[in-house]
């Protein structure tokens, strides 16, 4: 669909547009010592506060990665019956699981039973219909991501969480997009391959848009399920791209397991 004479530029050189790649290990900030919510509680320093952030880390994965691709065409090429950009999310990583003997979650160290996983979600939010009457809009967002994971040593394992707390990035920089905006992951199946799939639903906050599904795999050495790390890519919206007043989403997560906190003494 490209048109050589779109642009008022030397012959052979073809801008057909440009493209971000958002790439992430990030897991969050572990809290450590965090008192109770609402309690005061004393911190490493020896300061009686509601948040220590003296004992705050950063959190890292280390055999999984995630992200998103975003490609924009410039305005000046001409396209017929083409869309005019492309958003894709991706996850990658060192496979912890395979559908090959000894290499299936059957085949996992330990077994998991209702492990916790958190880490990071990031998010690509569109709508429109590239017109003067339905422009296209656009928002980069990143949250949360709190997930449930059971990988049995016989079957398959199941996964569930939510993704919240998402803020919207601005020219002044990282808001809250929408207080009560958050997507819920259910009915996650985990094959013994390895990936899993499940139903997305977004809920509340800002022009929510709906129903999606959720796939993604698990990352590390699979002898030891105290390392494991899961990453995974996520949608919700519509199966056609329409101008409804909701926005359509697409991102991607990562989240490694992580124990229950031990809040610091009232």
């Amino acid at each position: 669909y490209y048109e050589s004479d779109a642009f008022n530029q030397p012959d052979g050189y073809k801008d057909l547009g440009t493209y971000q790649v958002w790439l992430s290990n990030h897991a969050g900030v572990d809290t450590k010592l965090e008192p109770a919510a609402g309690r005061v509680g004393t911190c490493p320093d020896g300061s009686r506060a509601t948040s220590c952030p003296s004992d705050d880390e950063q959190f890292y994965l280390e055999y999984a990665a995630y992200g998103l691709f975003v490609y924009t065409a410039d305005p000046e090429t001409i396209f017929s019956d083409g869309q005019l950009g492309r958003a894709q999310s991706l996850h990658f990583g060192y496979s912890a699981f395979a559908d090959e003997e000894n290499k299936r979650t059957t085949d996992i160290g330990e077994a998991i039973t209702g492990g916790k996983f958190k880490g990071q979600a990031l998010a690509y939010a569109y709508k429109g219909l590239n017109s003067s009457t339905f422009p296209n809009e656009f928002k980069q967002l990143r949250g949360d991501a709190t997930l449930t994971v059971t990988i049995p040593k016989t079957g398959n394992g199941t996964i569930t969480g939510t993704l919240n707390n998402f803020k919207e990035w601005t020219d002044a920089g990282w808001r809250v997009y929408g207080t009560d905006f958050n997507v819920s992951l259910t009915s996650g199946v985990i094959m013994t391959s390895g990936e899993f799939t499940g139903t997305a639903t977004a809920t509340g906050g800002v022009n929510l848009a709906g129903a999606g599904a959720f796939k993604g795999a698990f990352y590390s050495p699979r002898d030891d399920s105290a390392d494991l790390e899961v990453a995974g890519s996520w949608s919700t919206g519509h199966t056609v791209f329409t101008n409804n007043g909701s926005y359509d989403m697409m991102g991607s997560f990562g989240a490694k397991q992580r124990p229950t906190a031990t809040p610091a003494s009232n």
